[in-house]
């Protein structure tokens, strides 16, 4: 079983699980983080960036994850903006804040 397809299982959970879900989704960061490390031979806070990221981005477009931080008609201003790229980026900067204050550097 992929982590996508563990990721899309969690949609047929009941309502009250949401905190199900994002305790997963800190399991699956640590999963993603810890090949890219393993592959450079370093601790990176990219690393971090592109995990958490990329969990923004694939539970955001599922219908897994909600975007902290940004209000709901910041689409409806801003037709461009894609829900999922905004996810990337506020996860992603999310991830580079715990890397950071876990020592972290680029």
């Amino acid at each position: 079983m992929s982590i996508f397809h563990f990721l899309a299982s969690l949609t047929h959970l009941p309502r009250f699980t949401c905190a199900g879900r994002y305790i997963g989704a800190i399991y699956v960061y640590n999963i993603l983080q810890c090949p890219l490390e393993a592959i450079h031979g370093r601790e990176s806070l990219w690393h971090n960036m592109i995990a958490s990221g990329t969990i923004g981005y694939v539970g955001v477009t599922r219908g897994l994850l909600g975007i902290p931080f940004v209000d709901v008609y910041t689409f409806y201003r801003y037709p461009q903006l894609r829900p999922g790229l905004v996810a990337f980026g506020v996860y992603g900067a999310m991830g580079g804040v715990f890397g950071a204050l876990g020592g972290k550097r680029l």
